[in-house]
């Protein structure tokens, strides 16, 4: 059975606290990117999004250590009831419940089986998955949305946009489906098979790292990005994420809550 190496391991936060979280194991690989509430934290004293990362990565390590062939969906499943039932358990209210993008790697014999929910990136070898795909659209608009309008410069006109369309959108028909305390996401989730080899790369990043292609464009494709990975220049690469952060004339306007975004990358190679 084919097995997963870690080349290489991205974990920079963007704020005071990190609500991005990796993990990988022999047959299986995760990014998680908590989704911040702007709410003042009703479980967890830093972040509830990262409760919700780091209590969704602890519930994946203890199944991948009983059995590294669970099937992505049931997986996720688990993760979502553990999260439902510390919620209850927490009697915690919340204008919006915490929430998190998550993408699964999961290695069979002969392909990967990627699960999705949400904007966390994955790729294999010359390939993109999921609604991520468009990514370099929704950041476009996304940059739109920041710099004009009611949103732009205001911390607290962003919390209040972002509230309402959390509100509104999230986990329902019609809107989008993301990891939270709804099982149902995970009927919802996008799940695609790919045949693998033996060397091939696989990757995972979080929407904040991806900023490095799809906002910044300081790198023409990612293939380059992981060219540069496997050289060892991850940490070379976030803090010239985080000097464009501040220096990029497209980030004027923008309220300071999202000039930086956590980044986190997963670079992992199919080993025979």
């Amino acid at each position: 059975m084919p097995r997963l190496e870690l080349l290489q391991h991205v974990a920079e936060r963007g704020h005071d606290v990190n609500e991005d979280v990796a993990g990988c194991s022999a047959r299986n690989a995760w990014v998680i990117d908590g989704a911040s509430s702007f709410e003042h934290p009703r479980i967890d004293s830093q972040s509830d999004a990262r409760w919700l990362a780091t209590t969704s990565d602890a519930v994946l390590r203890q199944i991948y250590h009983a059995d590294e062939s669970t099937d992505p969906r049931r997986a996720l499943e688990q993760v979502i009831r553990t999260i439902r039932e510390r919620i209850e358990s927490a009697d915690a209210t919340f204008d919006v419940k915490p929430s998190a993008a998550i993408s699964m790697m999961h290695l069979g014999s002969t392909a990967v089986t990627i699960l999705q929910l949400g904007d966390v990136l994955a790729m294999t070898p010359g390939q993109m998955h999921g609604e991520v795909s468009n990514l370099q659209a929704q950041m476009d608009a996304e940059r739109e949305q920041l710099t004009s309008g009611d949103i732009r410069g205001s911390d607290a006109r962003l919390a209040d946009h972002m509230r309402v369309a959390r509100q509104t959108r999230m986990n329902v028909e019609g809107g989008y489906w993301i990891l939270s305390d709804d099982v149902a996401a995970v009927d919802r989730a996008r799940v695609s098979q790919v045949p693998i080899a033996g060397g091939d790369k696989l990757f995972l990043c979080s929407d904040g790292f991806a900023r490095i292609v799809f906002w910044f464009h300081m790198f023409p494709d990612w293939l380059a990005v992981i060219e540069a990975l496997e050289r060892g220049q991850g940490n070379d690469i976030v803090r010239a994420l985080r000097a464009r952060e501040v220096s990029d004339s497209s980030m004027a306007g923008v309220p300071p809550a999202a000039r930086h975004d956590d980044a986190t990358a997963l670079l992992l190679r199919v080993v025979s």
